[in-house]
């Protein structure tokens, strides 16, 4: 159960880290005061290579933990023959 609660925060926080860039970082930096163009794409070249590494770990980990919650469940047949 601990792994599968931690692989659901983990989910969680890798939502808030996408729609945290997305949704507010993304647009944002366009309307600080001294940001061009130039400037600002580099930055989102910059913040989105974080977030790609930031989501392949995050995907790996659920995966990974996924794979290890799974139970083994070994199945006793009854032999009804006589």
């Amino acid at each position: 159960m601990k792994k599968q609660s931690t692989s659901i925060a983990i989910t969680f926080i890798w939502v808030g880290f996408i729609g945290a860039i997305s949704f507010m970082e993304a647009w944002l930096k366009f309307r600080a005061p001294g940001i061009d163009t130039a400037l600002g794409l580099g930055i989102g070249q910059l913040v989105f290579s974080a977030l790609n590494k930031v989501e392949i770990t995050s995907a790996v980990l659920i995966v990974l933990l996924s794979i290890a919650s799974k139970e083994k469940k070994l199945y006793k047949y009854k032999d009804y023959s006589m």
